[in-house]
């Protein structure tokens, strides 16, 4: 259950996203709930860095 402002930094959709670009590569991520605004502040750093 993620929002469309979640998927930017949720592990299963990006592993989902790089399995669709890359088919070698093995989806790891579990499937689990996130809580809103988990990984925010480290998704703003990372695109401005």
């Amino acid at each position: 259950m993620s929002g469309h402002f979640q998927l930017l930094y949720n592990p299963t959709v990006h592993d989902l996203v790089l399995s669709a670009l890359d088919p070698r590569h093995e989806p790891a991520a579990a499937c689990q709930m996130m809580a809103p605004g988990v990984g925010l502040v480290e998704t703003f750093v990372a695109s401005n860095s």
